[in-house]
């Protein structure tokens, strides 16, 4: 499923009033998201799969009451009110305030602290609840962007406490590449890691946690988790055991890594294929390490520029032990054109230079 809102998002950055816009997030998270009802507005439009097996689309016009990940309630002119699953939603195109639009376009600039100021005066002023968990899905994809995860990691809480079933689960900020957290975001995912917080947020605290003292305590939290009900949880817990395994999986495990990732939603799946990616690069299956790390940035280079241009990289790595150095370059380049403000742009720099002084010798 795709939520339109007029835009093709891209990857960049910022800094400028950064205290007032984090005092802004914690009001945030204060605010009461229950869904609200629309002013009648006859403006929007929503496109849905109206076969079981996706190949027709029908549109329908008329006013959005809620959408949530259950479904999305809408009213038709004549007052009556009407269903459609989730999963079968398109697109939607309604009239969104002009700070929306204004918060959207500074976002795919990569100027997060004007985004988010948009966004908080489009929050202000909107009265939809579907809208205003639109708004925090989009600040949480900013702050992520912005590596900023204890504010970001908040605000998704926020956004699944208001609805359980959010269809923005995807922005989950999650780790899946292994890097020491910083002291303060250490502490945080210890808290969030406690039995009695819910779900959503032990999965988050024991991906960061990985990496730490706190290992063995995060691995029994993630095979907990790994069992529950909820599907969404349980595979990306999964998943996230799958870096512990990164060095010692046998192909039949990468194999079985496919099938599960293969029957993930869609757009839960950026870190199980980076993290499949670098088992078959430990198993030197190089060619199908570079392929699977590509389906990071292909398909998710919006949602997650950084894990994206580590994936852009590690595939380019992959490409020079095959002797493609053209190829590897290509990648290399497309970094420091696309994810400049990523971890990723110095080590690309550096090993096209060094390529460069390796041609000149």
């Amino acid at each position: 499923m795709n939520i339109a809102v007029g835009r093709t998002h891209h990857p960049g950055r910022p800094p400028l009033r950064i205290a007032g816009l984090f005092c802004w997030l914690a009001c945030l998270l204060l605010v009461s998201l229950t869904a609200g009802r629309v002013a009648a507005e006859d403006g929007d439009r929503i496109t849905y799969w109206s076969d079981a097996s996706r190949q027709r689309q029908s549109t329908v016009r008329g006013t959005i009451v809620d959408y949530t990940g259950e479904g999305l309630i809408w009213r038709a002119a004549r007052g009556s009110e009407q269903r459609i699953p989730a999963e079968q939603v398109v697109t939607l195109e309604t009239t969104w305030h002009p700070q929306h639009l204004e918060g959207d376009r500074y976002l795919d600039d990569g100027q997060y602290a004007e985004a988010l100021a948009a966004y908080r005066q489009a929050f202000r002023d909107e009265s939809r609840g579907w809208v205003r968990r639109k708004l925090l899905a989009q600040s949480v994809r900013c702050l992520t962007n912005w590596d900023r995860t204890v504010p970001a990691v908040e605000t998704f809480l926020q956004l699944v406490q208001s609805d359980p079933h959010t269809p923005y689960f995807g922005r989950i900020p999650l780790s899946w590449r292994t890097s020491h957290p910083t002291s303060d975001l250490e502490r945080r995912a210890r808290d969030w890691m406690q039995p009695s917080e819910p779900e959503a947020a032990r999965l988050i605290g024991a991906s960061w946690l990985l990496a730490t003292g706190r290992r063995e305590a995060a691995i029994g939290t993630l095979r907990e988790l790994s069992a529950r009900a909820d599907s969404r949880i349980a595979v990306l817990a999964q998943a996230q055991l799958w870096r512990t395994q990164v060095a010692t999986a046998g192909d039949e495990d990468l194999a079985r890594w496919a099938r599960l990732t293969a029957q993930m939603p869609r757009a839960l799946r950026a870190g199980a294929y980076d993290t499949r990616a670098r088992g078959l690069a430990a198993r030197g299956h190089h060619q199908q390490a570079v392929l699977t790390f590509l389906r990071v940035p292909i398909l998710y280079g919006d949602n997650d520029p950084a894990l994206a241009a580590a994936a852009l990289l590690s595939a380019a790595e992959q490409l020079e032990r095959l002797g493609q150095s053209v190829e590897a370059a290509g990648l290399y380049r497309e970094i420091l054109r696309d994810y400049s403000h990523t971890a990723s742009c110095d080590p690309a720099r550096e090993r096209l230079e060094q390529m460069a002084r390796r041609a000149g010798d």
